[in-house]
C-alpha cells in the first residue's frame, strides 16, 4: 500500500479524492486508468488523504476540549450531499466544538482505492472507519464507508483575542 497526500500547491488540499480515484482507476473500468499498468500489480492500493494537516489536529483536539477558550475554530468547506438524486456536493459550516458541530475523527478524511489489477489484492476489511473505492469485475466502481458526515474538501478559520 502506498500513502499519499496532496501538498504540491497551496490549495492543493482543496482537491478531493475523486481525481486520485479517477486517476488510478480511469473514468470507467479498462479505460486506462494508472492501475490498468502491469508494473503496478505489486501495489495492492493507495490510501489518498488531502487533509492530514494542522487544522485537522486542531479541529480534533478542540472537540476534545483542548486549548484555550479566547480561540474560536470556524470550518467551512463541501460534503457528501446523501439526499436521493443529489449529483453535487453539499456547502457546510460549523463552529468546532459546539453540540450541533459534526464529530471529527481521522478516518473521515481517508481514502483507500483498492488496485484491482493487484498481485495481493487488500482485503477490505484491512483498513476500516474509511471510505474505500475498488472495482468489482460486472459491477464497476463502487465506494463504500461513506456513512454520515462526510468532508471533501475544507477550510479552518482561526479567531483569536488580539494582544493576548
Amino acid at each position: 500500500m502506498l500513502a499519499i497526500q496532496s501538498f504540491y500547491a497551496e490549495t492543493s488540499t482543496a482537491f478531493t479524492d475523486a481525481i486520485a480515484a479517477t486517476y488510478l482507476l480511469g473514468e470507467q473500468p479498462g479505460s486506462g486508468g494508472l492501475f490498468d499498468a502491469s508494473e503496478l500489480a505489486p501495489l495492492s492500493a493507495v490510501l489518498f488523504s488531502n487533509s492530514g494537516t494542522v487544522a485537522q489536529f486542531n479541529r480534533i483536539g478542540k472537540q476534545l476540549g483542548y486549548g484555550t477558550d479566547d480561540v474560536w475554530l470556524f470550518r467551512f468547506g463541501f460534503c457528501l450531499d446523501t439526499t436521493p438524486a443529489a449529483v453535487l456536493p453539499r456547502e457546510f459550516w460549523y463552529e468546532v466544538g459546539t453540540p450541533s458541530a459534526p464529530p471529527e475523527n481521522f478516518g473521515q478524511s481517508l481514502h483507500l482505492i483498492h488496485n484491482p489489477n493487484a498481485d495481493h489484492p487488500l482485503s477490505p476489511t484491512t483498513l476500516t472507519g474509511v471510505r474505500q473505492t475498488m472495482q468489482l469485475p460486472g459491477q464497476g466502481v463502487i465506494v463504500t464507508g461513506a456513512d454520515g458526515f462526510v468532508p471533501f474538501a475544507s477550510h479552518t478559520f482561526v479567531m483569536g483575542i488580539a494582544g493576548k
